[in-house]
C-alpha cells in the first residue's frame, strides 16, 4: 500500500506544476490583451487641431533664381581699316551717349579734308569767275551791293560819333552812380551802428531778465525748503513747528484741517519752485538767443557795410575808367602813368575808327569793281564744266568730313565698358569689334519656373529682387517675359517642363554689378485683408470645398468639439494660407484634422507566474 502511494505521488505532483503554469500563462495574456486594448482605446481617435479665420494680407509670390544681365549688349567698331591711336575708356568705366570711347590716327584724314575744302574754294571761284552775262537781277543786286557799302561806310562815320557820346554819357552816368553809392555807403554806416545798439540793448535786457529769474529761484528755494521741514515736523510729531522745544505733555496735537494747512503750503512753495526753475530756463534760453542774434546781426550788418563799400569802390574805378586822361591826373595823382596810356589809348582808337572808316571805303571800291564785273559774260561750256567741278569738290569734301567723324569711336547709349579688344597702335579691320558695350541703366534677372508657377505669372507683375553680395540691398522690378513654350534644356523625358522668365530692373543701384547671383520674388497675387485658414483646414468632396466648422456655445463630446459642414468658396492658395472668399467670417473656427503621431510599442507586462 506504501509503495503505490508513494508511486501516484510524482505523477501527482508533476501534473500540478503544468496545471499552475498553464494557469498563470493565461492570466499573464490576459493582463497583456487589455493593455494593449486600452492602448488602441487611447489612439483610436484621430487627432485634430482647431484654427481660427483670420484676416491678414495674404501673397502669392514666386520665386526666381539666376544671374543678373544687361539688357543690351553692343559690339562697336570702325568703318574702315587704321590704326588705333588711342584707346579712352577701359573694362569697367561707365559712360554715356556719345561719349568718345576710342580714335583712330586722323592726321592723313586731316589732310584730306583740307584739301577737300581746298578744291571746293577754288571751284567756288571758278564759276564765279566764269558767271555768264549780267541778268536784270544780277546788276540788281550789285546796285544792291553797291548800296550796302554806301550804308556801311555812313554807319562807320555814325558809330564813331556815337562812340564819342557815348563816352560823355558814360561819365556823367558813373559820377551820379557814384554819388549814389555813396549816400548809400553813409546810411549803411549809420544804420549799422543802430543794429549794434539794438542788438546789445536786447541781450542786456534778457541777461536782466536773467538776473531776476536766478534771484526768484533762490527766493523760491529758501522757501521751498522751510515748508518741507515744517510739514516734515507736523507729520513726525503732529505739533505745530512754532512750539517746538517745548515739553510735549503741554502741547495739544494738530486736528487733521490744521496738518492739511501745512501740506498746502508745502504744494504751494513745490509749485513756486518749479516755476522758478521754468522760468530761470526761459530766462537762459533767452538770454544764450538774445547773443546769438547779437551775433548774427553784427555779422549781417557788417557784410551789408562791406557790400555797400565794394559799391562805392567800384563806382568810383568806374567813374576813373570814364573821365578823360587830364581829368584823372587832376583827381590822382599818382596815376599819372595811367592818364599817359589812356592818351595813348585814345590816339591809337583814334587810327581804329579811321581804319574802319579806310575799310568801308575800301569795301564800297569793291562793290563797285564787284558790280562792274558782273557785267561781263562766259560761254555756256565753261559755266557747266564749272558747276561739275563745283559738285564733285562738294562730294569729295563730304566725304573727307565723314570719314574724319567716323575716326572717333562713340557709345551709341548710356552703359558699362565689358571689354576692350584692341590696344592703341594696333590695326584694326573694317566693322571689327573693338569695344563691348552694355547698358547700365537697366538690369534683367533670367531664369526659369516650373509648370506649376508659371501659370500663376504675366507680364507687368512687380518683383522684389535680393541680391546675394548685397544682403541689405533690396530692388523692384517688372515681370517682361513669360515664355509659351518649355525652355529647350528642360524637355528630359519624365522631368517636369520649366519655363523662361524674366525680370526688368529699371535704374538699379550702383553697387549692384553685372553677373550677381540674386533671387527674385515675383508678386503673382496681392490679396490685402484677406480671410486665410490654413491649407490643412480645406478637405474637398465632390469636387466641393468645405470645411468642419466648430458650432459655438455647444457642450463639446467626448474627443471632439460639436462641428457643422460650411461649403466655402477660396481664392489665392499660397503655402502660407488660402483665402476664404465666401462661406466663412473672421473669428470662425474650423476643426482641421491631422496626421496621427506614431505611438511606440512597448514591452508586455510580465506577472510573476511567468518567470
Amino acid at each position: 500500500m506504501t509503495t503505490l502511494k508513494q508511486k501516484w505521488r510524482w505523477p501527482m505532483i508533476m501534473m500540478s506544476v503544468v496545471v499552475l503554469f498553464l494557469v498563470g500563462t493565461c492570466v499573464g495574456l490576459s493582463v497583456m490583451a487589455q493593455g494593449v486594448k486600452q492602448k488602441i482605446n487611447q489612439t483610436s481617435a484621430p487627432p485634430s487641431q482647431i484654427d481660427t479665420v483670420e484676416r491678414r494680407d495674404l501673397t502669392d509670390a514666386v520665386k526666381l533664381n539666376g544671374k543678373l544681365e544687361p539688357v543690351e549688349r553692343a559690339e562697336l567698331g570702325f568703318g574702315a581699316t587704321s590704326r588705333l591711336a588711342e584707346v579712352l575708356v577701359a573694362p569697367g568705366d561707365r559712360v554715356t551717349k556719345d561719349q568718345p570711347l576710342a580714335r583712330l590716327e586722323t592726321r592723313d584724314l586731316e589732310q584730306a579734308v583740307e584739301s577737300a575744302r581746298a578744291a571746293l574754294a577754288q571751284a567756288e571761284a571758278n564759276l564765279a569767275k566764269l558767271s555768264a552775262g549780267p541778268t536784270a537781277q544780277e546788276v540788281a543786286n550789285a546796285e544792291q551791293s553797291v548800296l550796302a557799302a554806301r550804308g556801311s561806310l555812313v554807319q562807320v562815320q555814325q558809330r564813331a560819333a556815337n562812340a564819342r557820346q557815348e563816352r560823355e554819357q558814360a561819365q556823367i552816368n558813373a559820377r551820379d552812380q557814384l554819388a549814389q553809392a555813396r549816400n548809400q555807403l553813409d546810411q549803411q554806416r549809420v544804420q549799422a551802428q543802430q543794429e549794434r545798439d539794438q542788438a546789445s540793448l536786447a541781450k542786456t535786457s534778457a541777461e536782466r531778465a536773467l538776473v531776476q529769474a536766478t534771484s526768484a529761484l533762490s527766493q523760491a528755494q529758501t522757501a521751498y525748503s522751510k515748508a518741507y521741514w515744517r510739514l516734515e515736523y507736523v507729520e513726525r510729531t503732529g505739533f505745530s513747528p512754532e512750539t517746538e522745544g517745548q515739553p510735549a505733555e503741554t502741547l495739544t496735537k494738530l486736528n487733521s484741517f490744521q496738518r492739511a494747512e501745512f501740506r498746502i503750503q508745502f504744494k504751494q512753495a513745490e509749485t513756486a519752485l518749479r516755476d522758478a526753475e521754468r522760468a530761470v530756463a526761459q530766462a537762459q534760453v533767452a538770454y544764450e538767443q538774445a547773443q546769438r542774434d547779437e551775433v548774427a546781426r553784427v555779422q549781417r550788418i557788417e557784410a551789408q557795410t562791406r557790400a555797400a563799400e565794394q559799391t562805392f569802390q567800384q563806382r568810383e574805378a568806374e567813374l576813373l575808367a570814364q573821365v578823360s586822361p587830364e581829368e584823372l591826373a587832376k583827381l590822382r595823382p599818382e596815376h599819372a602813368g595811367v592818364a599817359q596810356a589812356r592818351i595813348d589809348a585814345q590816339h591809337l582808337q583814334g587810327q581804329s575808327e579811321q581804319n574802319a572808316q579806310a575799310a568801308a571805303a575800301a569795301g564800297l571800291e569793291a562793290a563797285i569793281a564787284q558790280r562792274a564785273q558782273v557785267l561781263q559774260g562766259a560761254a555756256v561750256a565753261d559755266l557747266a564744266r564749272a558747276h561739275a567741278q563745283l559738285a564733285q569738290s562738294q562730294s569729295q569734301l563730304t566725304r573727307a568730313e565723314a570719314r574724319l567723324a567716323n575716326a572717333t569711336l562713340r557709345a551709341p547709349f548710356d552703359g558699362l565698358v565689358i571689354t576692350v579688344k584692341r590696344r592703341a597702335g594696333e590695326t584694326v579691320a573694317e566693322n571689327g569689334s573693338v569695344i563691348t558695350l552694355v547698358r547700365n541703366d537697366q538690369l534683367v534677372l533670367t531664369g526659369t519656373v516650373d509648370e506649376i508657377d508659371i501659370l500663376r505669372l504675366k507680364k507687368g507683375q512687380t518683383a522684389t529682387i535680393q541680391v546675394d553680395a548685397l544682403p541689405t540691398q533690396v530692388l523692384s522690378g517688372t515681370l517682361t517675359r513669360v515664355a509659351a513654350a518649355p525652355a529647350a534644356d528642360s524637355q528630359n523625358q519624365g522631368a517636369a517642363s520649366r519655363y523662361a522668365v524674366r525680370v526688368l530692373i529699371e535704374r538699379p543701384d550702383p553697387q549692384v554689378r553685372l553677373g550677381m547671383a540674386a533671387t527674385a520674388r515675383i508678386i503673382a497675387a496681392n490679396k490685402p485683408n484677406a480671410l486665410v485658414l490654413p491649407l490643412r483646414a480645406l478637405r474637398e468632396e465632390n469636387g466641393q470645398t468645405f470645411v468642419e466648422r466648430i458650432i459655438p456655445d455647444q457642450a463639446a463630446a467626448a474627443g471632439s468639439p460639436p462641428t457643422e459642414r460650411v461649403n466655402v468658396k477660396v481664392g489665392v492658395r499660397t503655402p502660407e494660407g488660402v483665402e476664404i472668399v465666401d462661406g466663412l467670417q473672421a473669428g470662425d473656427q474650423v476643426f482641421s484634422p491631422t496626421l496621427p503621431t506614431p505611438v511606440p510599442m512597448q514591452e508586455p507586462v510580465m506577472m510573476e507566474e511567468d518567470l
